[in-house]
C-alpha cells in the first residue's frame, strides 16, 4: 500500500487517482510542474490555500491534505458548479515594499509568486462582498501578537479595496501602520462611539489596547487592509 504519512504523498496519491500528470496539475493549480515537485516529494511544505483550492476543484478534503483525517473524498466537492474552470490569481505582498509611505498598495512584480484559487472558493471566503481579484492579496503574519488566532508565520487574506476599511467593523483584523516608516501589523481595531477615537489592540494576553485620537494629527498612521481569511500550512 502506499505510504500517505505526509501531505506530498497524499497530494501524490490524488494526483494519480485523477489520472493526471505533474504538469496537468501544475496547469490547474497554475505554478510549475517544479513546484508540484517538491511539494509532492516533502521539499517545500504544501501551502493551506492551495489545499483550499484542491478541495474546491476535486472535492477532496483539505484537512486530509494536510492531515491525513478521514474522510479524504467530500459528500459533493463545495462549488463545482460555479467554478466554471475560473482561478484567481492571488499575489504575495512583501512585508517591507508591500505599501507606500501614504499607504498605497505597491503591485507585485509580473514575475512574483502567485497562489490561484477558484473564483467561487473566493466570493465564499468574502462572503457577501463581490470580490475584486486586483484588491486582494496574500500576507504573512510576522509576530505574535494576535496569536493564538494568527500565530507568526500564519497566511493572511488581505482586501485592500477603500471600501474594506470604511467604515471599520468593530473588533476585525485590519492591517495598519502607525508612522510611515513602521512595518505594517495585524491588529484588531474598534471605533469608540462616544470619542470617535480608533482602539488598537492584539490578542496577546496583558495588553492595554492603544488609543489614537481621532483629533490629532495622524503622522503617517493609516489602516491598510481588512484581514478576511487567516490560514496555516499546518492549521
Amino acid at each position: 500500500m502506499t505510504n500517505l504519512d505526509t501531505p506530498g504523498a497524499r497530494l501524490k496519491a490524488l494526483r494519480t487517482d485523477r489520472g493526471m500528470t505533474g504538469l496537468a496539475l501544475a496547469q490547474a493549480l497554475d505554478v510549475t510542474k517544479s513546484t508540484i515537485s517538491y511539494w509532492e516529494a516533502g521539499r517545500t511544505e504544501l501551502p493551506w490555500a492551495i489545499c483550499l483550492a484542491l478541495e474546491a476543484i476535486y472535492g477532496v478534503s483539505a484537512r486530509w491534505l494536510t492531515h491525513g483525517e478521514d474522510p479524504m473524498w467530500l459528500a459533493a466537492p463545495r462549488g463545482s458548479q460555479a467554478l466554471s474552470g475560473e482561478l484567481i490569481r492571488i499575489p504575495f505582498l512583501s512585508r517591507d515594499l508591500g505599501f507606500t509611505r501614504t499607504g498605497q498598495v505597491v503591485a507585485p512584480h509580473p514575475d512574483s509568486p502567485t497562489i490561484s484559487v477558484p473564483a467561487a472558493l473566493l466570493a465564499e471566503i468574502l462572503g457577501e462582498r463581490t470580490p475584486n481579484a486586483e484588491a486582494i492579496f496574500l500576507w504573512r503574519a510576522d509576530d505574535s501578537e494576535m496569536a493564538p488566532h494568527i500565530p507568526s508565520g500564519a497566511w493572511v487574506l488581505l482586501d485592500v479595496s477603500p471600501d474594506a476599511c470604511n467604515p471599520i467593523k468593530d473588533h476585525g483584523i485590519y492591517l495598519l501602520r502607525l508612522s510611515p516608516d513602521q512595518v505594517p501589523i495585524l491588529r484588531r481595531l474598534a471605533r469608540d462611539p462616544l470619542s470617535g477615537d480608533l482602539l488598537v489592540a492584539c490578542d496577546a494576553t496583558g495588553r492595554v489596547p492603544l488609543r489614537l485620537d481621532h483629533r490629532a494629527k495622524k503622522t503617517g498612521r493609516v489602516v491598510l487592509a481588512r484581514a478576511c481569511w487567516v490560514g496555516s500550512t499546518l492549521p
